[in-house]
Formats: structure tokens, C-alpha cells, sequence
């Protein structure tokens, strides 16, 4: 958990990692290299709209297409390459008579140790093991 300087706005403690950014810079960085604009699009978005101490944003289709400049389909298929990559998960929930989702932002995200094999394989290979050539 953070702890934030109400007066001033200055982070008073940076998690494990080092300094804090609230954009997902690797897997920004993993989306380009894989060609995957349109997802990294939507990802900004709902980076956006991520709260102080919760990664769940819920805004609607709407929302996410006049932020990102794209279509309904463009943002679900970016929607889908997100899961795809273990970026975010998402879940249905209902509102009166309304069905809405939930996306939740993950770890891998931010930490590329956390990443799945699809994502780890657009990541720069920085050192391997000298016993078993893992990276």
C-alpha cells in the first residue's frame, strides 16, 4: 500500500521494483514489440482509470472506444489480447437489469516475472542460466 503526502502529492514509499509509474511500462513494451496496438490502446485506458489502491477499473465499452479512438470491435479484440497476454482478467457483474464488467489489472503487468510464456516471448532475453539455459 501506498502512502501519499495529501498536501504536496509526493509518494512517501515506492513498492519492491524501484520507482513507481502508474503505466504498465513492460507490458507496454511487450505489446509494441508484438504489434498489438490496439490492445496497448485499451491498456492505457483502463490504466487511467485505476484507482489510488485498487487495480479494478470498470468503464464501459463507450467509455474505453471515445478514450482510445477505436470501435466496439476493435476494443473487444484488444480486450481479448489483453487475457491473451495475462495482463488483465476480467468479470461480469450486474447493475439493476445491466450487465457490466470488471477488468482487473495483474501483477504481470508490472513485474516481467510474473508474465505468461506468450508475453515473456516478446521480452528482451537479459541473462540465462549456465546450468539448465533458462532465462
Amino acid at each position: 500500500m501506498r502512502t501519499i503526502n495529501k498536501e504536496t502529492g509526493e509518494i512517501l514509499n515506492i513498492t519492491n521494483g524501484g520507482l513507481y509509474t502508474p503505466l504498465a511500462v513492460p507490458a507496454y513494451q511487450v505489446l509494441v514489440k508484438a504489434g498489438e496496438h490496439i490492445a496497448k490502446d485499451v491498456l492505457v485506458c483502463l490504466i487511467s482509470h485505476m484507482g489510488m489502491n485498487d487495480r479494478s477499473v470498470y468503464p464501459s465499452y463507450t467509455t474505453i472506444c471515445r478514450e482510445t479512438g477505436r470501435g466496439r470491435q476493435s476494443v473487444a479484440y484488444g480486450l481479448r489480447v489483453l487475457e491473451e497476454f495475462g495482463f488483465i482478467r476480467k468479470f461480469k457483474f450486474r447493475v439493476n437489469e445491466k450487465a457490466r464488467n470488471k477488468y482487473w489489472i495483474q501483477d504481470s503487468c508490472y513485474n516481467h516475472s510474473k508474465m505468461n510464456a506468450l508475453a515473456l516471448s516478446y521480452t528482451d532475453t537479459i541473462g540465462r542460466c549456465w546450468d539448465c539455459n533458462a532465462q
